[in-house]
């Protein structure tokens, strides 16, 4: 069971680094170097990909022997960040590449050494990587659209990055149903009711998108413009929905999200970049909001259950 598992990890893992090698390789060395604002460029992204494989393998190579990692100092994500990344400053895109494989081929090295016995301590750790680089696969051709003028492109791959961020969160390898299912209190939201609130602004927001493609008026806002309606809108989407399983809204959070992304592609760049348009430019803050709603719902429901 341990080696189909792993096995099963592994090929998505190659599959993620396969379609980051062909964006890479498609893009000119001022592409990959291109910084979208203050995000990452493409080039920055493989090494943030390469330094927290590394850290990955550092934790692994403990686990496999059945041993617990030596603590580390604990530092703020982008502090940590920042002191991985700048050990490779001399690097360009090419090497940030070299780097990002030659990492990988030793977390494959040590993941062939985990037995039944180590299963349960490893897998999070070889299954957080695969999902990792397809979050970030995003981000490099978010940042690569945007170097080439692509602005489109670029918002589409930046709505999908912050979906892929918020199903990362989830952590589906590990997570016990009931996790996703638990209420932190009576009048907050379950990590299910959650993704059943961002299907249904996806799904207005497909409309919105659809009728900017189209050239129509904007539908309008779905609720009354006065204090505690929005809340009331969103708790009426959610209730509506309540009947669904687990599983059920898992798939229409991603069923919602494909329609939204379909009916965006069609639109054209100068529409985005139209009075209309640039109001849905931050839409994707709203993932990215509910991703850190999610972390704390689930960080409550561990310390409330712990193993």
């Amino acid at each position: 069971m341990a080696q189909v598992q792993i096995e099963a990890v592994i090929a998505r893992g190659r599959a993620a680094l396969s379609l980051i090698t062909a964006a890479v390789e498609a893009a000119t060395l001022s592409q990959l170097s291109f910084k979208p604002g203050e995000r990452w460029s493409a080039r920055d992204t493989l090494l943030h990909l390469a330094t927290s494989q590394q850290e990955g393998n550092r934790i692994l190579s403990y686990l496999v022997k059945g041993e617990t990692p030596p603590r580390q100092e604990i530092l703020p994500p982008d502090q940590w960040n920042r002191r991985q990344m700048a050990r490779y400053a001399d690097l360009d895109a090419a090497g940030a590449l070299e780097l990002l494989k030659q990492v990988r081929s030793e977390h494959e090295a040590l993941a062939a050494h985990i037995t039944e016995e180590t299963l349960k301590a490893t897998l999070g750790c070889v299954a957080m990587e695969p999902t990792h680089q397809h979050c970030h696969l995003h981000q490099i051709r978010e940042a690569l659209a945007r170097a080439r003028g692509q602005v489109v492109e670029a918002a589409v791959h930046s709505l999908l990055y912050a979906r892929a961020e918020v199903l990362a969160t989830l952590d589906f390898e590990r997570r016990p149903t009931a996790a996703l299912e638990w209420k932190p209190a009576p009048d907050k939201w379950s990590v299910k009711e959650v993704l059943l609130h961002l299907a249904s602004w996806d799904r207005y927001t497909g409309t919105v998108f659809a009728a900017l493609a189209e050239g129509r008026a904007l539908p309008p806002i779905p609720f009354p413009e006065a204090e505690g309606e929005l809340d009331r809108w969103n708790q009426a989407q959610v209730s509506a929905c309540s009947w669904m399983t687990l599983a059920e809204a898992v798939h229409e959070s991603g069923a919602a999200h494909g329609v939204l992304i379909e009916q965006l592609r069609r639109v054209t760049a100068a529409q985005w970049q139209s009075e209309a348009g640039r109001d849905w430019h931050g839409y994707r803050g709203r993932d990215l909001y509910q991703r850190d709603m999610i972390w704390k719902t689930l960080s409550a429901w561990q310390k409330a259950n712990p193993a």
